[in-house]
């Protein structure tokens, strides 16, 4: 993939929108989220130097923007106006785009030399302590122990599936909006990539705190009743 090939891309884009009727606001939508995406595509192949944080910064609206961009395709694609093949090229290649920046976002992301001895000495100030608590398993024939570490306040029992601070802060947000978009939760915490939010939320799912509606570009998600 090179800056031709983005603007390629975008020309593509504005094909298809073309082809759409012209009263329809989506065709305009397309347009300008392809456009948005070129100019931080341009952007970030550029020689130009630039500092890690609004590199990241880009990065992060740029996963938003063909987020945005997949889900117009989509809604564009159920009215049948034109071969459905033409929207499906499009969102291969844009998510093509997709991933290859996210893997580099993910890159970017600072790195913690000796993470765990620091936390450790952390936690000894707060008055948390690391400790090993039981952990049951069900499978057939009969039950599996497993250890899983756990924070715990000194002298405390803990809970046996304790909730990460962004995974209480997901919550949070979830009861207030009810539902959101994976890429709506990295507006409240931007320092967190796309793979561990989704990490986060399949950790909910499994814990049966929060369920998933909808498919593909289209899935959010919201507290379990």
């Amino acid at each position: 993939m090179n800056r031709d090939f983005f603007i390629r891309l975008t020309f593509a884009a504005h094909r298809v929108a073309d082809a759409l009727p012209k009263t329809e606001q989506v065709a305009q939508e397309i347009r300008s989220a392809a456009n948005e995406i070129l100019a931080d595509l341009l952007l970030l192949t550029s020689k130009e130097v630039m500092k890690s944080e609004r590199k990241r910064e880009i990065l992060f609206q740029l996963e938003r923007q063909i987020d945005i961009l997949l889900v117009y395709f989509d809604k564009a694609k159920k009215q049948n106006w034109i071969h459905p093949e033409n929207f499906s090229l499009l969102e291969v290649e844009y998510g093509k785009i997709r991933e290859l920046f996210e893997i580099f976002r993910d890159i970017q992301e600072p790195k913690i030399e000796n993470i765990e001895e620091e936390k450790s000495e952390l936690l000894k100030k707060e008055g948390m302590v690391m400790r090993e608590t039981p952990k049951f398993e069900k499978q057939e024939g009969g039950e599996k122990r497993e250890e899983e570490r756990v924070l715990s306040p000194v002298g405390v029992e803990s809970n046996p599936h304790p909730l990460t601070q962004r995974q209480k802060k997901i919550i949070e947000f979830l009861r207030a909006k009810e539902n959101a978009q994976v890429w709506e939760l990295q507006k409240i915490l931007p320092e967190v990539t796309k793979r561990t939010l989704r990490r986060d939320l399949d950790e909910l799912l499994q814990k049966n705190l929060v369920e998933r509606k909808g498919a593909w570009n289209a899935v959010s998600y919201e507290l379990k009743t």
